[in-house]
C-alpha cells in the first residue's frame, strides 16, 4: 500500500516567504489606516463641513441672530478664557525706535 501525502505540505522556503508576505500587508494596512485616520482628522478641524442635507437648509434659511465672536467680548469675573482678547499695538514700531 502506498503512503498518499497529504497536498498541504510546505517547505522552510514556501513558509518563509508566505510569512514575510503577511507581514507586509500587516504593515501596509497599518500605515495606510495612520495615513487615513491624519487626514480625516486635518479635514475635520480644516473647517470641511459635511454636505448639508434638506432640513439643514431650512434652518440655514431662517437669519441666525448675530452673537459676538469670543475676542469680541470683553472679559468678565476671573474666569480664564481659552480665547483672550486681541490687544494691537497702536504705535507703530518706526515710531517706538524713533522714541527711545
Amino acid at each position: 500500500m502506498a503512503k498518499n501525502t497529504s497536498g498541504m505540505r510546505f517547505e522552510s522556503r514556501e513558509i518563509a516567504v508566505i510569512l514575510s508576505l503577511f507581514i507586509f500587508v500587516s504593515l501596509l494596512m497599518f500605515t495606510v489606516g495612520i495615513v487615513v485616520g491624519k487626514g480625516l482628522a486635518q479635514a475635520k478641524y480644516a473647517g470641511t463641513a459635511p454636505p448639508e442635507t434638506s432640513h439643514e437648509r431650512q434652518l440655514s434659511s431662517s437669519p441666525a441672530p448675530e452673537t459676538p465672536t469670543p475676542h469680541e467680548t470683553a472679559p468678565t469675573g476671573t474666569s480664564v478664557s481659552s480665547h483672550p482678547p486681541i490687544i494691537e499695538n497702536k504705535t507703530p514700531p518706526a515710531a517706538e525706535a524713533v522714541a527711545s
